[in-house]
């Protein structure tokens, strides 16, 4: 395949799984995955062993000052809904293991503002109809609507979200609102969602377990690759390559869990920042042709490396995959009674990127319905439930998947850089819109399938003028 034809081919993908409707996401179903097994002793045989992840209690203190700084008042008893098909993960079941802090935080935010938090699990589908058919009569729905980011388009092409910069007393930029969700749902002075420490970004984030047994006589290698910043593509691939035989006939050096999707676009963040930018005031298509090569380059050694069929995590479970790229939240399925295996962020395009991991689809954002009469009262909430989050509920659901899923308490500080490589991009956003520009993109694809390759200019064209019809 041509140098062009590559680039093309991952355009495609990127672009397509962006904003055509018949490659979309859909509506999510209500699925979720936890966890189970424990731990395992320190790396041994190497003289500068992983620092082991450590509880940090002063985020018990910052918590509660946040919460104090927090814009306050009596509201009266009010019940304040939130609705979602994930809501449960902002509400206690006793089960999880985090439910205590949970349950901590949400009575803080009672008791600060005297509300009652109130939590309803709706599926998207009904949620979408429901928010159009409230907004076109002016009737009640809810307060806060926590969904699946791939569907914020769809609420927001049918004119059922409030643009949250217009929420009272509402500060985005504290650092308890997740910066790189509400950069990249941002379309100048309008935010269309966001998350927050309140939901562990970290349970929908991929990343790249490994079965220890790929790194022969250098245990910890990858760890401290990751810690040292050097973890790239080509480090972990030529790793696996050249040491597969330490996993016996028939293994492969890598397989693609539940990302499958979005791999090809969160392979090409790892080495750029934005598929859709909205830095300006109008999102504009943000894609580096020269990042797209090195993109489909990796992808396609992937694909070569990978077996001809996903067999869920069953190859990994037995020892016979080196890698598999799976959201942290699946974890426990990779537990079996062959692998010992550890998990580093997904790497690098090159040791001057940062580390960045396409969120899941499924990933809830916040955000408000259009024409809500409790706007003051929501902004208060919104601001109080992160601002009790911050740092303490991130850190605990790191405690939980290292003792429901992980071998090992090394783990921890993998999983605190895989949380903060969560990215964002409104091209995910806008999975769910149909449109002419898909129309377009689907005879690009079928133009390029059939060889005849495509024009990557006039495609961004395309989509630039579906995005300014948009949000002009």
């Amino acid at each position: 395949m041509t140098k062009k034809k590559r680039i093309t081919a991952l355009i495609l993908a990127l672009l397509s799984a962006a904003l055509l409707s018949a490659c979309s996401y859909g509506v999510p179903e209500q699925t979720e995955t936890d966890t189970e097994a424990v731990s395992s002793p320190e790396t041994e045989g190497h003289t500068d062993p992983v620092k082991v992840h450590t509880y940090d209690p002063d985020n018990v203190v910052r918590s509660k000052a946040y919460l104090e700084e927090a814009p306050g008042g009596d509201l009266d008893g009010m019940d304040v809904f939130f609705s979602g098909p994930y809501v449960g993960t902002l509400s206690p079941d006793g089960a999880t293991y985090i439910s205590k802090e949970i349950s901590e935080r949400n009575r803080a935010v009672e008791e600060k503002l005297n509300v009652k938090l109130d939590f309803s699990a709706v599926e998207v589908s009904d949620m979408i109809a429901d928010a159009a058919s409230s907004v076109a009569s002016g009737m009640y729905y809810t307060d806060v609507m926590l969904i699946p980011v791939s569907t914020v388009g769809t609420f927001y092409a049918s004119g059922c979200l409030f643009n949250l910069e217009s929420l009272p007393y509402f500060d985005l930029s504290v650092p308890y609102f997740n910066q790189r969700s509400v950069s990249a749902m941002s379309a100048g002075r309008y935010c269309l969602g966001f998350l927050s420490d309140a939901y562990p970004v970290l349970r929908e984030t991929p990343a790249l377990f490994y079965n220890r047994a790929i790194e022969g006589d250098d245990p910890g290698s990858l760890e401290r690759a990751a810690k040292d910043g050097t973890l790239t593509w080509d480090t972990v691939l030529e790793k696996a390559e050249a040491n597969l035989s330490l996993l016996g006939e028939g293994a492969f050096p890598v397989s693609v869990g539940n990302p499958t999707a979005t791999f090809p676009q969160t392979v090409y963040l790892t080495g750029s920042g934005r598929i859709i930018s909205t830095a300006a005031d109008r999102p504009a298509v943000s894609i580096d042709p020269a990042v797209l090569a090195a993109a489909s380059a990796v992808t396609g050694r992937i694909s070569k490396s990978a077996p001809a069929k996903d067999e869920g995590a069953e190859l990994f479970k037995n020892g016979k995959v080196a890698y598999r790229i799976e959201y942290v939240k699946n974890a426990a399925t990779l537990n079996g009674e062959t692998t010992e295996f550890g998990v580093v962020p997904l790497p690098k395009m090159t040791d001057a990127d940062e580390y960045r991991a396409f969120v899941s689809p499924y990933c809830s954002v916040f955000t408000v319905i259009a024409g809500t009469k409790n706007s003051e009262e929501i902004s208060l909430v919104l601001t109080s439930l992160s601002a009790a989050s911050y740092g303490v509920i991130p850190e605990h659901y790191v405690d939980e998947v290292i003792v429901t899923s992980m071998r090992d308490d090394r783990s921890g500080d993998m999983l605190d850089l895989i949380t903060k490589s969560a990215e964002f991009d409104l091209s995910i956003s806008l999975s769910g819109i149909s449109s002419a520009v898909g129309d377009a993109t689907l005879q690009y694809i079928s133009g390029a399938a059939n060889g005849a390759g495509g024009d990557y200019e006039a495609l961004a064209a395309a989509v630039n003028a579906f995005l300014a019809d948009l949000f002009g």
